[in-house]
């Protein structure tokens, strides 16, 4: 997971980036990528911007969420 915010964070130059699902359910993740990806990147050159890693809002729950959204007012929206 720190390697695959590293390379967001090369790619994109994200200002944060939110891990969701089922791993953001797990307590202390967030903070031992955070440390892991703080780690990797010692050394580097003074103006490179450090990834700020946080959990989604509703973590695992997302998924559930926008099937409720879907079943109350799917027939409601155009789904493309």
């Amino acid at each position: 997971m720190a390697v695959g915010c590293i390379t967001l964070e090369f790619a994109f130059d994200p200002e944060l980036i939110a891990i969701g699902g089922g791993i953001s359910g797990n307590p202390g993740i967030i903070d031992r990528i955070q440390k892991t990806v703080v780690s990797m990147l010692k050394g580097q050159h003074q103006g490179y911007l450090m990834p700020r890693i946080t959990a989604c809002t509703n973590g695992s729950r997302a998924n559930l969420y926008g099937a409720l959204y879907y079943h109350l007012y799917g027939e409601k929206i155009e789904i493309e």
